[in-house]
């Protein structure tokens, strides 16, 4: 089981947030399996559609770091459609939890 995620919080300028998670899509999608990355997600911000929150999967933070620097020239070409430098943070799992679900009878 990936024991860590990296958070990184993008704030897209108006008017180019689709753009933006093209771009991304584009990109992490082609670069994080390569690097060591077992899964990525996208979520954007359903009443602030510039906030998209990207968290991928690792199984060592050092992992993680290490494409967060190789990524951050990429992020800097998506400079055009940020308003803001990307934050990244790096989390440990430490709990989690997966609910039963119900078959429909």
């Amino acid at each position: 089981m990936s024991q860590f995620r990296a958070i990184v919080h993008y704030h897209f300028k108006k008017g180019h947030e689709e753009e933006g998670i093209k771009y991304l899509e584009e990109h992490l999608t082609k670069e994080i399996s390569r690097h060591g990355g077992h899964h990525i997600e996208i979520f954007r911000d359903e009443s602030q559609h510039g906030n998209v929150i990207g968290i991928a999967e690792w199984n060592n933070v050092d992992e993680a770091k290490k494409f967060q620097k190789y990524f951050s020239a990429i992020e800097n070409e998506m400079s055009r459609f940020l308003s803001d430098k990307p934050s990244h943070h790096f989390y440990k799992l430490h709990w989690q939890h997966m609910p039963k679900i119900k078959k429909a009878a």
